[in-house]
């Protein structure tokens, strides 16, 4: 497109130790055309200078990867960066930690910050929890990114399972003001789906191998295919061949 592209990344990372391998890993990997940072701190003392490292230009994709959620996927956090401009999001919703948390009195003001309200879940199911609490974040996201006349927000998500227990261990929210922005994120997401069930698989029979001290017959790959049709059977070993 005739055009100079050059990409700079920043890292921020609160545990010195952890710090001190981060930085000396980017120092040896930054090139002329991708210069990598990083900032040894707290992600939320460090958002000031996160924007002004940002500046007000240029195209910028947050990545907000916490451990937990104090501090850091609250909405009141996040709304410095959910208003610059020219600005996309994906934010790990750690939903194994919330949903143990969201009925107890003791983190009513957490929930509060999180969802704007304190979830009121009793009488749902499992799955409608899960859809209650993953559509209350999303719809606090988008109204504090703000409303355009032309470029309304947009939010996906895509649901990241335990790697041994059935159940949702995160999810990965999306925000962004660009269509074309969903329909990417939902294409890379299906393979992403693939790429967690091989995983999975493998990682349940290496835990009951273990745990039993046994080998099994059939590789991990066969238990992959159980939930599909056999034209996305066809289509993963065609890419394979």
């Amino acid at each position: 497109m005739r055009k100079n592209v050059r990409f700079k990344a920043l890292f921020i990372e609160r545990d010195l130790r952890s710090y001190q391998k981060l930085n000396s890993f980017l120092q040896n990997q930054s090139t002329e055309e991708v210069n990598a940072e990083s900032r040894h701190g707290d992600f939320y003392s460090l958002r000031s200078d996160i924007l002004e490292w940002c500046g007000n230009d240029d195209f910028t994709f947050f990545f907000i990867d916490p451990t937990g959620w104090k501090y850091v996927v609250e909405i009141d956090t996040l709304r410095p960066l959910l208003k610059r401009k020219r600005s996309e999001y994906l934010v790990n919703f750690m939903f194994e930690f919330i949903l143990r948390a969201h009925n107890q009195l003791l983190f009513e003001k957490h929930m509060i910050e999180i969802f704007g309200e304190v979830p009121n879940t009793s009488g749902l199911s499992s799955k409608e929890r899960e859809t209650c609490l993953i559509e209350l974040y999303r719809n606090q996201l988008i109204n504090a990114h703000g409303q355009g006349a032309h470029d309304r927000p947009r939010s996906a998500f895509v649901k990241i399972l335990d790697p041994i227990k059935d159940r949702t261990k995160y999810h990965l929210v999306y925000l962004t003001r660009h269509p074309l922005g969903i329909k990417v994120f939902m294409e890379e997401s299906e393979k992403l789906d693939l790429v967690q069930k091989y995983v999975r698989a493998h990682t349940k029979q290496g835990h009951r191998v273990s745990r039993t001290g046994q080998g099994e017959l059939f590789p991990a790959e066969v238990n992959i295919f159980s939930d599909m049709d056999l034209a996305e059977v066809k289509d993963y070993w065609l890419k394979l061949s």
